[in-house]
């Protein structure tokens, strides 16, 4: 997308810092504790010029089907953990399951994701909203970076998803958990395609099928 980190900072930042584009993607994809401090230093710098999540920002966030029960039905309808901006994830929200496992990462240890592939099912749900308090979204850094973000592998610790596609993702974290504005939806994806989808209801505090998706 044309207002994606990547399309539009990126190929400065790299002059700046002297770094190839391939040195790039492979550094996204090393956990901090494989860095040296020249690379942890040239990473961090780059990533603190990723525009920041505010109250304009539409953020995104693959979920496993299995959470839809309690999304649509108030006791689990918050919004936290490990989030994206749409501006940057939005070329990808079409993906199947097996796509967007490679895409996120999302092949960690005991992962509902992995789980569902395996039975042969393609389903996700992919959240895109607004935030209400968008200042609890910070950058997942690990120790060396100056954080306190402790999640294991595939996890970077950098400020970056450890993609295995090519793309290139900066990610957020909300350790709390919110509500999302308004109007915010999830969509379930099945086969690749937009098949049904919820909207979330700030009265309700939580999300109400759509019968008319455009």
């Amino acid at each position: 997308m044309v207002d994606s980190f990547v399309y539009r900072n990126l190929s400065g930042l790299l002059t700046r810092e002297n770094l190839q584009f391939e040195e790039f993607k492979n550094l996204t994809r090393t956990h901090m504790d494989d860095m040296t401090e020249e690379q942890v230093g040239k990473m961090k710098r780059i990533r603190e010029d990723v525009p920041p999540i505010t109250r304009d920002t539409v953020v995104t966030k693959v979920m496993p089907y299995e959470y839809l029960e309690g999304l649509t039905s108030g006791t689990h309808s918050k919004i936290g953990s490990f989030i994206a901006r749409q501006v940057d994830t939005g070329h990808l929200q079409n993906q199947n399951l097996k796509q967007t496992i490679e895409t996120y990462a999302l092949d960690y240890d005991k992962s509902l994701f992995v789980d569902a592939l395996k039975r042969g099912e393609d389903r996700y749900l992919l959240f895109e909203g607004k935030l209400v308090t968008p200042n609890q979204s910070v950058i997942p850094y690990g120790e060396k970076f100056g954080g306190n973000v402790k999640d294991g592998l595939p996890c970077t610790l950098n400020g970056f998803i450890g993609c295995h596609s090519n793309d290139i993702l900066p990610e957020f974290k909300d350790e709390i958990g919110q509500y999302p504005k308004k109007g915010s939806t999830i969509t379930l994806i099945e086969n690749g395609e937009r098949v049904k989808q919820w909207e979330f209801d700030d009265k309700e505090n939580t999300f109400l099928i759509r019968e008319n998706k455009d």
